[in-house]
């Protein structure tokens, strides 16, 4: 965009204050510092230059805190991809994994993780999360069944496992309530962004397994299907699940010669690569 040199001036000389307030951006969210990154080279259009004047003012006015990483309190990431918990340092998430659907799936189980680990008095670091984390998984898994049963309160659930491999470099798997089929997974967000943001050239191996647990009144609760993630290889290690369906095929996909772009805040003109660095789809 067009700039002259009073707007231009006014720019950097906000960039500067914000930086001298956060520690040279340390204190910065690495989405907000390329923000700031790209407001000084001109790069941002309407909504993300009143993005960058609105973390000008937090930042003066001593409000900013950086953002939970995918809205997941207390988990937060730094400029070098480690990820926190509250201020310890427990993962690391590469670009542009970390702004996938799946990072905040794992991203919310390891914030779980990490809370049972602080709550049975751990110490919170990536060797007992991560790598150590098979001392802790059967406790865990008992008490997130214990959770589960208290979310369907006598009755049972019906869901479906999914995972899709991009026969290339990418398998993803998540969960959906009920005996799930292909048209419910190709219309889901879930596939959509594996779509979107990886190869899909050489088509997808899709393995859909249905479970049953619990009473025989089936509960439709989102709270549940929140906690079989965290549970799920306990039940079925301990045998306490019902296989209802096994779907396993293969989908060649619709090729698309080009992806619309879902990024508002920026020039259009701007290389691809500048949309992968830090910024994710907030502008």
């Amino acid at each position: 965009m067009d700039r002259d040199s009073d707007e231009l001036h006014a720019t950097v000389d906000k960039a500067c204050a914000i930086l001298q307030r956060t520690r040279d951006g340390d204190d910065l969210d690495p989405s907000d510092l390329s923000l700031t990154e790209y407001a000084v080279n001109g790069h941002l259009k309407e909504t993300g230059v009143a993005k960058f004047n609105d973390l000008y003012k937090r930042v003066m006015a001593g409000e900013y805190t950086k953002p939970w990483l995918h809205g997941v309190e207390p988990m937060t990431r730094d400029h070098e991809g480690y990820i926190y918990y509250k201020d310890k340092q427990v993962e690391h998430y590469s670009k542009p994994y970390v702004y996938s659907l799946e990072a905040k799936r794992d991203l919310i189980e390891l914030r779980n993780q990490c809370a049972y680990v602080e709550r049975v008095g751990g110490e919170l670091s990536s060797s007992n999360v991560i790598w150590g984390w098979e001392k802790y998984r059967g406790a865990y898994g008992n008490e997130k069944q214990a959770e589960l049963d208290r979310a369907l309160a006598g009755g049972g659930v019906t869901f479906s496992k999914v995972v899709i491999d991009n026969n290339w470099n990418t398998e993803i798997g998540f969960y959906k309530p009920g005996i799930s089929n292909w048209d419910d997974i190709r219309d889901s967000p879930e596939f959509r962004n594996l779509y979107v943001n990886n190869d899909h050239d050489h088509g997808f191996e899709v393995s859909i397994q249905s479970y049953r647990y619990g009473g025989a009144k089936e509960v439709l609760d989102a709270e549940a299907l929140s906690i079989i993630p965290s549970c799920f290889e306990y039940l079925k290690s301990n045998e306490l699940l019902e296989k209802v369906k096994s779907q396993n095929f293969m989908i060649e996909p619709e090729r698309e010669d080009s992806v619309e772009d879902e990024y508002d805040g920026y020039d259009s003109d701007m290389e691809d690569e500048d949309y992968d660095d830090d910024m994710g789809d907030e502008l």
